[in-house]
């Protein structure tokens, strides 16, 4: 599986806002394990249409992020991505979480 966290690389957090974000966080994980991470530029491109693709060429199979749009999450679940959002705080602590089954999603 391959995790995408909307990144902010001067705190190490989760950004605040998906279409605006400036770096994905791509964590590869297998048999409920994190086995690397890798930061990864949306080399400038911002706003859902273009944010969703490049999701897409990363191969995300899910995203984890702070605000989103509603056009944002249309486009995602049109393109078969998970999401998950309203997230704050570091992003490897809540990753690792996340792989860890700590939070519930209705």
């Amino acid at each position: 599986m391959k995790l995408a966290v909307s990144f902010d690389m001067d705190s190490d957090n989760i950004a605040p806002d998906f279409d605006s974000t400036m770096f994905f966080k791509m964590y590869d994980i297998e048999d409920g394990d994190i086995l690397c991470s890798e930061v990864m530029s949306t080399m400038g491109k911002i706003g859902y249409e273009d944010l969703t693709q490049l999701l897409i060429l990363m191969k995300a199979d899910a995203l984890l992020c702070g605000d989103i749009s509603d056009e944002a999450c249309e486009a995602l679940n049109d393109e078969g991505i998970s999401f998950y959002s309203g997230f704050e705080g570091n992003a490897d602590e809540i990753a690792e979480g996340f792989v860890r089954g700590l939070f519930r999603f209705e």
